[in-house]
């Protein structure tokens, strides 16, 4: 008696359960859905400008007058804020 590979017998029930399967009819992609009209770049920029420190347009601030006895700008503004949490300069280092 010859025996049948193990294989064989495998591929032999696969075809069979292939052939028994109910045939179901292709199934169709759904029609996609039609999408809004993509932004432009000048769009996404602007929409990019909007939120970002670094793309704003530079402004000048008044510095404040009176507030330390330095010349240099960003100790006035220093100074200010200071005055309003009511806080002072400590004295020269030794």
């Amino acid at each position: 008696m010859r025996r049948i590979p193990v294989t064989s017998l495998l591929f032999v029930w696969a075809v069979a359960a292939f052939a028994a399967a109910p045939k179901k009819a292709p199934v169709k992609p759904a029609a996609k859905a039609v999408a809004p009209p993509a932004e432009t770049d000048e769009q996404k920029i602007a929409k990019r400008a909007a939120r970002l420190w670094s793309l704003q347009p530079v402004g000048h601030p008044e510095v404040p007058t009176n507030q330390t006895a330095s010349t240099n700008p960003i100790d006035a503004f220093i100074a200010e804020k200071w005055k309003g949490k009511s806080l002072r300069p400590v004295g020269k280092a030794d």
